[in-house]
């Protein structure tokens, strides 16, 4: 026998009555004093389905309606006369919360992963990476752009092999002073044709200066500014550990996705690539505080980089394009001043 608390409706009123629906062993349904009428469950005529903790409703073929919040006795009593969808719906409904609360933790864990793992994952790979492995990613970028974005420098030898002086001397200062990362360092310039004013560095060391960057600085020193931030970017490892960050997305996404991914070739294509990255603020925070120290050391005036910023960025906002250059090294108003600020 079972008994359900919860309150009976008549047909003729709209008031109801408390009582208590007995489930008797051989089937039979009756209310006690509230209704003297005994039922079967042929008398049935609906059960509301399960909703959360809604009250269920039990209709009568007389009119009678009994309401209770019982939910779990009514599924015990009528599990024959319920749904299989109902059912299912109930499970769900069960399992709300905790479903709720895997895909909230998910969605945390993958950002933790995404904005804290993947930086430090990938800082720690570019440290251990051999310095033989970054120069041969340079070497397959430098295959890639120059066979399909690049073309040989129209500059004449003689203010190449002036402005290469300048960069040498400039990476001797920073090897002095005992900075990683930068005993392989070179300077190479092309025609960057589409790719306009532009200079970028290579995980491996390789710093490539285009014609119309060149031509577009109003002095050497901004020039050599500009070379003292890329060699900062080769210093801490940027390009390197953007690779990984890379890698580890793909691969990241390939455990979600169950794909396939050839990570082999994404290196290769990602540093061929590498100047087209959205470089991050703390990259280039990183580098420009790097290019002001180093500046300093050579006893050169480290506002020639906030200058050339400046006008960069000015003509940026008179012309449709603007120089390349600034599509990766972004330049808003707050970089420029703490350039200044730290070159006092």
């Amino acid at each position: 026998m079972h008994n359900i608390r919860g309150r009976i409706f008549t047909k003729i009123s709209s008031e109801s009555t408390n009582c208590t629906m007995v489930y008797l062993p051989d089937g039979s349904i009756e209310f006690g004093d509230a209704h003297d009428k005994i039922y079967s469950h042929s008398d049935i005529e609906h059960i509301t389905d399960r909703l959360g903790s809604i009250p269920r409703r039990i209709t009568f073929i007389d009119g009678i309606v009994f309401e209770t919040p019982d939910n779990d006795g009514i599924d015990a009593i009528f599990s024959d006369q319920i749904s299989w969808l109902a059912k299912l719906s109930n499970s769900l409904d069960q399992w709300r919360k905790p479903l709720i609360f895997l895909v909230i933790a998910t969605v945390l864990a993958i950002f933790i992963v995404f904005k804290y793992g993947l930086p430090v994952g990938a800082r720690i790979a570019a440290y251990l990476t051999p310095d033989i492995v970054a120069q041969t990613i340079d070497t397959s970028a430098l295959e890639t752009i120059d066979s399909i974005m690049l073309s040989q420098s129209n500059l004449p030898e003689e203010r190449q092999d002036a402005i290469t002086r300048e960069f040498e001397d400039l990476v001797a200062v920073a090897q002095r002073l005992n900075y990683p990362h930068i005993d392989n360092m070179q300077l190479l310039f092309r025609d960057g044709g589409s790719v306009g004013a532009n200079a970028f560095a290579l995980p491996g060391g390789t710093v490539i200066a285009t014609d119309q960057f060149i031509e577009l600085a109003e002095d050497d020193d901004e020039i050599i500014a500009v070379l003292a931030h890329e060699i900062g970017h080769v210093r801490h490892q940027h390009s390197l550990r953007q690779i990984y960050e890379a890698m580890g997305l793909y691969a990241m996404f390939t455990m979600i996705g169950g794909g396939g991914i050839d990570l082999s070739q994404e290196v290769v294509n990602q540093a061929a690539f590498v100047f087209q990255l959205n470089a991050s603020r703390d990259f280039e925070t990183e580098s420009d505080d790097f290019a002001i120290k180093l500046l300093k050391a050579d006893g050169r005036d480290p506002s020639y980089l906030a200058n050339i910023l400046r006008r960069l960025t000015k003509q940026c906002e008179d012309c449709e394009d603007g120089p390349e250059w600034l599509s990766t090294h972004p330049a808003p108003d707050g970089r420029i001043k703490a350039i200044i600020d730290k070159s006092r």
